[in-house]
């Protein structure tokens, strides 16, 4: 199983890509992951809400993202999204969208600022 890890930040963030450095402007992003680097990258328009339409889209894109880039994952089932319980991801039609497609998600424990590694990819430099 692989777990691909979406966030949004709205810090300052890097990433190391094929041995570069990328700096992102601190502008709000998605960022989806897996061990084996970026698996989706957007930024969020300005003046968009994080709201359960928006994340809606964001995971239909996260899919195909993961459809084309780890093939043999996604044939298999076998990748567990996990996010933390903001109100876009934890809305009903969220969860029932998510159920729909068989797209396992990691539960997060409320309150957990131990499982939070988005801290390890953004802070202010």
């Amino acid at each position: 199983m692989s777990v691909i890890l979406c966030t949004f930040c709205a810090l300052h963030c890097s990433e190391i890509v094929h041995g570069q450095s990328i700096k992102f402007a601190n502008s709000p992003q998605c960022a989806c992951r897996d061990i084996r680097g970026i698996v989706q990258c957007e930024f969020v328009p300005t003046g968009q809400t994080v709201n359960q339409i928006y994340y809606l889209e964001v995971l239909k894109r996260l899919r195909e993202k993961v459809r084309r880039k780890r093939p043999e994952i996604f044939a298999n089932n076998a990748w567990i999204l996990h996010h933390d319980n903001a109100p876009a991801h934890t809305a009903l039609s969220v969860r029932e969208v998510l159920a729909t497609k068989q797209i396992t998600v990691l539960e997060h424990p409320a309150y957990s600022p131990d499982l939070a590694p988005i801290t390890f990819f953004c802070s202010r430099r």
